[in-house]
């Protein structure tokens, strides 16, 4: 059974380019311990190659015939990704809405990665647990990049923990931008991670305005573990269309920003 449902993951990450561990468990109905140890063990197998919250298709000559999809190389030129176009868009809105002199918080994510990259050069003071966007942001001009402390989940590549809760106490962000796995009304922002989780809350509570950056796979969604109930959140970025579940966020208060 557990091969059966390996085969089936490794077919889809081929088929697709990349999957989050949220659409992974959603495919083959698993937890997501399970999500994880099938994709290391397929990793070391060679059968795809673990990303940030997923897996992408492995390098080599014989991935872009499987895949279809255009291939990172080495140094990461190449985004598999098939929704890093709608990250990036989503990105570019979400930066727009900080001020010059703000604070921004900024919690782990693919697409709070790109929303880093569209704050370099600004000047700002920069937040985050991200040990990838706080490298991101490190040599940027202009802006102040505190990291924030904590044990470090090797998965996701982020400080989490009680100290990263104690150190995010002390902290006041204008703006706090978070990366969900599932967001609708009734389930609220909800993530896979259980250790992050109580960080992005910290993170909420000391801030002016929680903005949510998501692409359209994940409106209407529900992913295991709730970081923050809808009340809590004040703006959704998305390249999302209209639809039920979108019109229900935007009915509960939330105002949404469409790319």
């Amino acid at each position: 059974m557990a091969e059966e449902r390996r085969e089936h993951i490794a077919a889809a990450v081929a088929q697709q380019g990349f999957m989050s561990i949220g659409d992974i468990m959603a495919y083959v109905g698993c937890s997501v311990a399970t999500a994880r140890r099938d994709l290391d063990d397929l990793a070391a197998a060679g059968r795809l190659r673990r990303s940030r919250g997923g897996a992408t298709v492995p390098l080599g000559p014989d991935a872009a015939a499987v895949s279809g999809l255009a291939l990172p190389s080495p140094d990461g030129d190449t985004e598999p990704d098939p929704y890093a176009d709608a990250k990036r868009r989503i990105a570019r809105a979400a930066a727009d809405l900080v001020m010059d002199g703000d604070t921004v918080g900024l919690a782990g994510g693919t697409t709070t990665l790109e929303v880093a990259r569209c704050l370099r050069g600004r000047q700002l003071g920069l937040v985050t647990n991200a040990i990838d966007i706080a490298r991101e942001l490190s040599s940027a001009p202009g802006s102040r990049v505190v990291l924030v402390g904590g044990v470090l989940n090797a998965g996701m590549d982020e400080l989490v923990g009680p100290l990263a809760e104690g150190m995010l106490a002390q902290i006041r962000v204008d703006t706090l931008f978070i990366s969900v796995d599932g967001l609708s009304v009734e389930a609220g922002a909800t993530i896979i991670g259980d250790l992050e989780a109580p960080v992005v809350r910290a993170f909420a509570a000391r801030a002016r305005r929680t903005i949510i950056v998501a692409d359209r796979r994940k409106i209407g969604r529900t992913a295991v573990t709730q970081a923050l109930p809808i009340a809590a959140v004040h703006a959704l970025v998305t390249d999302a269309g209209a639809s039920p579940a979108r019109d229900a966020i935007e009915g509960a208060g939330v105002r949404i920003i469409a790319v």
